[in-house]
């Protein structure tokens, strides 16, 4: 069983957690909330929407399979948890963050655990404390935390910690214990299928929270391969049809009783059956990912979802070199993310990362380099090891290698077009991986990782204890950067409580969004706010004249503030140039511009775009009020 101090140390982290983010309690629905729980049927009335129908609605309430479908996103155990929070506490933002805050010290929690699956052969407890610190006090998790929406990942996250717990029970591994196997023959000969099973249903509910969750599949398989078995990865099944060296050495030492077993008994012992029950797993586990993810496809066949420019630049690049490297560098921003959360915004669309267009662009060396890196260690990882700490240490970067890149790769833009620049919320599960390996790295500079066992630690089969000192040293290296993180993380907070300083918090790191110009204009009084309000909407025009909800909102201000001419030539231009996005619906600009030439005494041309307002929507009242009123006037009936 776990220690006291384990069990008291996640219990101050699990508090420590939740004193992070109570700043968010008190926060509204902001950005995408509201789309997503406020608008959203599913959520709101269960009476109308059974679960019948939310189980075959996306994330934001649209039916899948049709061509009109906003989004591919298919979260349903997201939706149920805000369908019960509703039914609970109505539109009580109170509980939605409530329950974010506590989910988040739920993970905070297990990853402790599971990282001390991933690194059995040194002293886990201390590093893993070391990367559960940092974990819990990364300021990349503030939008996932503190925005609702983000519960998506808090609860894939969730899942999948679970699943890995659960994978290790499966294989003889507990997370729980206060002592780890570390020998090499310690390799399952049986497979506990009652975990294994429960390991893999939580997969598939980390994949229903969100899409990126079966993605700890793969994960498994590698921690399955490279920590349970302990295989070197290059041959894996090469080197596992013979003995270890280490066995090999020893059974030149057998004593004279040993060598006089039988003949039977002798290949009953090197019979490899963990190796059969390795294969087994490892195909089982491909069979029922490859299941999932084609039920899952299966659900988006028909969708068109189109992404339009503003969303995503890279996606629009007619030159496959400049599509590819804007990809790249996007993920370039990702991966600094994490290590250098500094620089944070609700949303980076539009020019917010200028689009890579040539290779003489400077920024393609850090692409380069981040493919270096990423090469670097998968080869280091999976090359020969020369003692037993270099295979634990390469084994261990493996682990968080995968467990950083794996689960962000459907995210990633190379193998389907995403809906955004950046996404911070996204990395709540890559930040897993490489703070475990920051941990590591800190440890092995103080401590050191790879330095040579002793006698008596190869015959306790224990690596050498740190001293306190180097402890303590340790621990200041990982406080210093938490109490940073801390303090930039508390500070982000309170940009999520309302929609007014999230966006504005947006512009001083990202001047050239035009989205969130937008934005923070809606969040302006028309009168009292005209001046700001005018320039914020006629900037998000400047960096995207297609930017169809912002003529839109422009001409209403313009309206407002009897400008009624200015508000029909704006409208008039969106129409022309302005594309079909949120907010920008052209029936309604259509009826906005009939009412305006209406109020302007110009009925033949009002009528006229009243007659094109009702071919879009034939039984919209304020259309068919509009041409009643104009024929009066005009003198028809």
């Amino acid at each position: 069983m776990a220690t006291l101090l384990e069990v008291s140390f996640c219990a101050t982290l699990a508090l420590l957690s939740v004193w992070l983010y109570s700043g968010s309690l008190q926060g509204d629905f902001v950005f995408d909330d509201r789309v997503a729980i406020e608008e959203n049927k599913d959520v709101t009335s269960p009476k109308e929407r059974p679960l019948s129908i939310l189980f075959n609605n996306n994330f934001w309430g649209d039916t899948l399979g049709v061509p009109w479908a906003r989004h591919h996103s298919y979260r349903p155990i997201t939706v149920l948890s805000f369908r019960w929070t509703h039914m609970l506490f109505g539109l009580n933002t109170y509980y939605y963050h409530l329950g974010n805050v506590i989910l988040n010290a739920v993970v905070v929690v297990l990853y402790f655990w599971v990282c001390r699956l991933f690194i059995p052969r040194y002293n886990s407890s201390l590093i893993s404390a070391g990367a559960t610190l940092l974990f819990a006090t990364h300021s990349v998790h503030v939008e996932a935390v503190a925005g609702i929406v983000g519960r998506a990942d808090l609860l894939a996250s969730l899942f999948g910690l679970i699943a890995i717990i659960f994978y290790a029970r499966s294989c003889n591994r507990h997370a729980f214990s206060s002592t780890m196997n570390i020998k090499e023959e310690h390799r399952p000969p049986k497979v506990n299928w009652a975990y294994f099973f429960l390991a893999v249903f939580c997969c598939g509910l980390a994949m229903l929270c969100k899409e990126t969750g079966i993605c700890i599949t793969a994960v498994l398989a590698l921690y399955d391969l490279n920590v349970v078995c302990n295989l070197d990865l290059l041959s894996p099944f090469l080197s596992a049809s013979e003995k270890p060296k280490e066995e090999t050495q020893k059974s030149t030492k057998k004593n004279k009783s040993e060598a006089k077993a039988s003949a039977k008994d002798r290949a009953k012992a090197t019979k490899p059956d963990w190796l059969y029950a390795l294969i087994f797993r490892l195909v089982l586990l491909v069979c029922i990912t490859t299941s999932l993810l084609i039920w899952r496809f299966s659900k988006n066949k028909d969708d068109k979802v189109e992404v339009d420019w503003s969303t995503n630049p890279a996606n629009h690049q007619k030159e496959t070199f400049s599509r590819l490297m804007t990809k790249m560098y996007y993920n370039v921003w990702h991966a600094w993310l994490l290590i250098w959360p500094e620089k944070l915004s609700a949303d980076w669309a539009c020019q917010s990362i200028p689009v890579v267009e040539s290779i003489e662009d400077g920024r393609n060396i850090w692409s380069i380099l981040l493919l270096l890196i990423l090469s670097a260690s998968v080869v280091y990882g999976i090359l020969p090891s020369h003692s037993t700490s270099n295979k634990n240490w390469k084994s261990l970067i493996i682990m968080c290698t995968a467990w950083t890149v794996i689960p962000f790769l459907p995210s990633c833009g190379f193998f389907l077009d995403v809906g955004f620049v950046v996404a911070e919320r996204l990395l709540y599960t890559p930040s897993q991986g490489i703070c475990l390996l920051a941990a590591a790295i800190i440890y092995d500079i103080v401590v050191g990782l790879e330095k040579e066992e002793s006698s008596e630690s190869k015959k306790s089969n224990k690596l050498e204890k740190y001293s306190y000192g180097e402890a303590f040293m340790y621990l200041a290296f990982i406080l210093a950067i938490s109490a940073a993180l801390t303090l930039k993380t508390v500070e982000r907070n309170q940009d999520w409580n309302t929609e007014q300083q999230l966006y504005k918090t947006a512009l001083d790191v990202l001047p050239g969004n035009c989205r969130m110009h937008h934005n923070y204009a809606t969040t302006l009084d028309d009168i009292k706010d005209y001046k700001a309000k005018k320039f914020h909407l006629e900037k998000a025009l400047e960096l995207w004249d297609e930017y169809g909800a912002a003529y839109t909102n422009l001409g209403v201000v313009y309206a407002k503030n009897s400008k009624l001419e200015d508000a029909v030539r704006v409208w008039k231009d969106g129409i022309k140039k302005g594309r079909n996005v949120v907010g920008g619906d052209k029936p309604i600009t259509l009826t906005n511009i009939a009412t305006g030439l209406k109020n302007l005494g110009k009925l033949k041309e009002a009528l006229e775009y009243y007659e094109l307002a009702r071919q879009h929507r034939p039984n919209e009242p304020r259309v068919l009020n509009g041409i009643q009123e104009v024929r009066q006037r005009l003198g028809r009936t």
